[in-house]
């Protein structure tokens, strides 16, 4: 008979998904995730500012793990980073204008404990 979850002796690891779509005007911020826990939480994240190409905003993912990584996407362009012992996940929205700008946000976290 098998024995769940009693298979392995090592570190073990949880794997998770976040995805949310965001709306921003300028100067904007969103948090979209917190490590809460005191799990090291390792993962990869992806943003895409799904606003138009004639859109002056750009979105920014700043990602905390002990320092900050930001990476600023300009309209109709995605990136992505990969990054351990993650803190938290934020978006930013930056530039001039009063138009809005749309990203969505899609992450895997890999919960080691």
């Amino acid at each position: 008979m098998a024995s769940i979850g009693s298979c392995r002796t090592d570190k073990c690891c949880v794997n998770d998904a976040i995805c949310c779509d965001l709306t921003f005007t300028a100067s904007m911020s969103s948090t979209v995730w917190m490590n809460s826990t005191n799990f090291s939480i390792n993962g990869t994240i992806l943003i895409e500012n799904t606003s138009s190409t004639n859109d002056p905003l750009d979105v920014s993912l700043v990602v905390s793990n002990g320092g900050v990584t930001t990476v600023t996407v300009d309209a109709g362009e995605c990136e992505s980073v990969t990054l351990a012992e993650l803190e938290t996940i934020s978006v930013d929205a930056s530039g001039t204008g009063t138009d809005t700008a749309t990203a969505r946000v899609s992450a895997t976290l890999n919960y080691c404990f």
